[in-house]
């Protein structure tokens, strides 16, 4: 009976130093550091949602798309939800900057929450895949988003705030005006780039935007 534990002792310290052997040969060959493989995991995760979804997703693929093995992975990331939220937070930051890149000095109150609503269809039209994947990922009920995540989502909404705040008096009612009003825009997004909109209306969500916009601030002012 001992002899058998011992050898079963042994099999698995084999195996298990087999498996670092591998990871290190791994890491010789391709030369690359942890922040280098997270940074290319990322890469490939992003390519394939801009192909295939996040449907095709998978951390098996991944580690075959950049050569190295599953486990490596999960020694860079927690799990696929953790890999899956910093492409996420990527897709913020590229819509962020994108909205903001297209807003003018000039741009205040409707003009500057018009571009943003526009924008912000271009991008999800543009990015599609990207940009669902920030609403079809979700936490289960133990888990919660990381402050840093959360405070990139502030910081896109912001936007709509800033520009809320030229025409409503008060900091608490342009935060609550401008969440509004941006999941508005956001639900006519969804629609439209779903292909529903011709359901409820006629069909163009960039017509539709800008209606929302202006009757928005009629009732406003």
């Amino acid at each position: 009976m001992l002899a058998k534990v011992i050898a079963l002792i042994f099999e698995r310290r084999s195996g298990w130093l087999k498996f670092l052997d591998s990871e290190l040969n791994m890491a010789r060959r391709t030369g690359l550091s942890r922040t280098e493989i997270r940074s290319k995991a990322l890469e490939v995760g992003r390519a394939v949602i801009v192909k295939d979804s996040i449907r095709k997703l998978s951390m098996r693929q991944i580690a075959k798309e950049i050569g190295y093995t599953v486990g490596t992975l999960y020694n860079v990331f927690k799990n696929q939800d953790d890999l899956l939220l910093q492409i996420n937070a990527q897709t913020l930051d590229d819509m962020y900057f994108y909205i903001q890149n297209n807003l003018g000095p000039e741009l205040q109150g409707r003009d500057m929450l018009l571009s943003i609503a526009n924008s912000y269809y271009s991008f999800a039209r543009d990015n599609y895949y990207l940009w669902a994947t920030l609403f079809e990922y979700s936490l289960t009920e133990e888990q919660e988003f990381p402050d840093w995540y959360l405070q990139k989502v502030q910081l896109l909404v912001s936007l709509a705030e800033s520009a809320m705040s030229t025409v409503v008096t008060g900091t608490t009612e342009a935060v609550l005006t401008a969440r509004t009003l941006w999941a508005s825009v956001h639900g006519i997004c969804a629609l439209g780039l779903s292909k529903r909109l011709t359901l409820t209306s006629s069909g163009n969500p960039e017509l539709l935007l800008n209606d929302l916009v202006d009757k928005y601030f009629k009732g406003l002012g």
